[in-house]
């Protein structure tokens, strides 16, 4: 059997032919999700190219295609609580955990948060991090989480460049990746 999956931009994941998809339409079974993520990798079939990720299960083949990429970072995490707002971080040299696709219960799969390491796509405004290369090696942020992080971004005096420099991390600057694409 063959299933068709389409992830969004903000992590959800749906039934590729859903008509409607919002929250009350998506997969929120988090051991479904974890497998599904487990077991994703590029589609080298040759079959169904519009669906670059495949994530089998026995005999059943699950073709996935999504908005941008199949990762989208959710929440910030620090000591296994989620920050609600990254404004009100007073310890910025604890360890902070991005989660994948609302993957909360799954600790194990977080990916550790490096200020230092993200990037914005200029034509989007999108921001990104590293992730596992499976993966196509970066996870989208979430529009809400990616909202939360602009306020720690530093823009360039100059007023025709519009995208931000840098992120202030504590007392600490660090350069923003700009893609140019």
């Amino acid at each position: 059997r063959e299933y068709f999956y389409f992830i969004d931009h903000g992590g959800q994941v749906f039934l590729d032919d859903a008509k409607t998809k919002n929250f009350i339409t998506c997969f929120k079974d988090q051991s479904f999700l974890n497998f599904l993520f487990t077991m994703m990798k590029r589609n080298d079939t040759g079959r169904y190219n519009s669906f670059p990720f495949l994530s089998l299960c026995g005999p059943e083949r699950n073709y996935i295609r999504c908005d941008d990429v199949p990762i989208v970072f959710t929440h910030l995490v620090e000591n296994k609580e989620i920050v609600q707002k990254i404004s009100e971080i007073t310890n910025f040299n604890a360890q902070f955990f991005l989660v994948a696709n609302n993957l909360t219960k799954y600790s194990r799969k977080f990916i550790q948060f490096q200020p230092d390491a993200l990037s914005m796509k200029l034509t989007s405004k999108r921001l990104y991090h590293p992730c596992n290369s499976k993966y196509g090696h970066v996870g989208l942020l979430k529009s809400s989480l990616a909202i939360e992080f602009g306020q720690l971004f530093t823009f360039s005096l100059d007023q025709d460049d519009e995208a931000p420099q840098c992120i202030q991390w504590d007392e600490n600057l660090f350069p923003l990746q700009l893609i140019d694409e």
